[in-house]
């Protein structure tokens, strides 16, 4: 869907391997493209206030494949600039529809103006100053097609493997690209986890994750909400964070659409909520209700 309305150069484009683009722009979301011989895949869409599209057209023309970590806002209500087949795990199917709208749009346009900065801890306008409102709210969710389990992409010289990774929601997904030896998780694994949403799993369904992550034959791991590259054996801290989880030693977390869960940040051991700049920083702001083990 080419769509003139939507500003050309919000998106900013970096090259993290031989065969992967990273793009990124204020929304807070990286997005990964991976370019094959025969086709190129794309893991998710962020918000889409900007000209994705344009973006991805810039650095390839080869035949799109597009897939949705999971069915937040802010990695699926890019999905309307395309008209690829979008993959998503058919247990988020529900929750993308849900995020992408009206209602959730208008919400999303209201909190854009003042989105948090996760790097600086300070609030920006991630609006571009053409941004159209009303051409926004009024989009749907793409061509929403389910993964199949282990479902495996060959680009062409690029190995692009799907792993379910339930936590975050049920139905998050992370992909596994084989030839570097790379995962790339989404919000499925995270040095701050976020497991108190309604669409969340309880904590023993997270450190199934973590073991399954752990076992893969991988050296990296590139995350969604940080610019680092990571060696694979940051599992570790977040294993060791998942079998501290204390609720009642947690410190309360501010959440106004989820107060009624009283979610708390249970941090690893020797470190607290302020810490998150810290090496070896862990920690899963979760509720008392899926702190089974």
């Amino acid at each position: 869907m080419e769509n003139k309305t939507l500003k050309e150069d919000y998106y900013k484009t970096e090259r993290l391997f031989e065969r992967v683009y990273r793009i990124s722009s204020l929304e807070g979301t990286f997005l990964f493209l991976f370019l094959g011989d025969r086709k190129a895949l794309l893991m998710d869409t962020a918000y889409g206030f900007g000209n994705l599209k344009k973006a991805v057209r810039k650095i390839t023309d080869l035949p799109l494949i597009i897939v949705n970590s999971h069915g937040h806002l802010d990695h699926v209500c890019g999905n309307f600039q395309f008209d690829e087949d979008i993959y998503i795990h058919a247990s988020d199917i529900e929750l993308c529809k849900s995020h992408n709208s009206t209602e959730s749009r208008q919400k999303i346009v209201l909190g854009a103006k003042r989105l948090m900065d996760f790097s600086s801890g300070k609030t920006r306008n991630a609006l571009p100053e053409d941004f159209s409102k009303d051409h926004y709210i009024h989009q749907g969710h793409g061509k929403l097609v389910p993964l199949t389990p282990d479902h495996v992409f060959d680009l062409g010289g690029a190995t692009i493997a799907m792993h379910e990774l339930p936590g975050h929601t049920r139905g998050s997904v992370g992909l596994e690209y084989r030839e570097e030896r790379a995962l790339f998780p989404s919000d499925a694994i995270n040095p701050l986890m976020f497991l108190f949403l309604p669409e969340s799993t309880d904590l023993a369904t997270y450190k199934k994750t973590l073991g399954k992550a752990n076992s893969l034959n991988i050296n990296h791991i590139v995350f969604s909400h940080s610019p680092e590259i990571t060696p694979k054996s940051i599992l570790e801290d977040f294993i060791d964070c998942a079998e501290q989880v204390d609720y009642d030693r947690g410190v309360p977390f501010e959440a106004k659409e989820f107060r009624e869960f009283a979610p708390r940040i249970c941090t690893r051991s020797g470190f607290g909520p302020n810490d998150t700049m810290k090496p070896g920083f862990a920690a899963i702001i979760i509720d008392r209700l899926r702190c089974n083990h």
